[in-house]
């Protein structure tokens, strides 16, 4: 994913500091231009409402609007329909795994996670746009 950088914008959403911080260095580390933070639902609505995004990961559990509830925003919106969309959460399997494929979610990652599975799922996602950016 070390192609062209400015192709890529991500947003990550988690209530949790400490996992934005892990996704944050990860992301930059591979190459990504720019990557955006949201620490809440709302807070990712209004990032979501006025930018596009290359990927967005999400996690389920959030106090205030939950990552289903974002993955349905973004299905509606027509700024994030080529946006990829990944769903974390340390609850693997059953009916938010489900109801996110509903949803359009592109992969699920069950929390905790390695660097490597983060990268190589988004190289899989994203390998169209980076082939396309060279």
């Amino acid at each position: 994913m070390r192609g062209d950088p400015v192709a890529f914008h991500a947003l990550i959403v988690d209530d949790s500091s400490a996992v934005r911080a892990f996704v944050r260095a990860s992301l930059e580390e591979s190459g990504f231009a720019r990557v955006d933070e949201a620490e809440t639902g709302f807070e990712a609505l209004r990032l979501l409402a006025a930018n596009s995004f290359d990927v967005v990961i999400v996690d389920v559990n959030m106090p205030d609007i939950n990552g289903l509830e974002l993955l349905a925003f973004m299905k509606k919106s027509p700024r994030q329909q080529s946006a990829r969309r990944i769903l974390i959460s340390t609850q693997a399997g059953g009916p938010d795994t489900e109801r996110a494929a509903q949803l359009g979610a592109d992969a699920f990652l069950a929390k905790p996670f390695e660097v490597g599975e983060l990268l190589g799922l988004l190289a899989s996602l994203l390998g169209s746009a980076e082939e396309a950016s060279l």
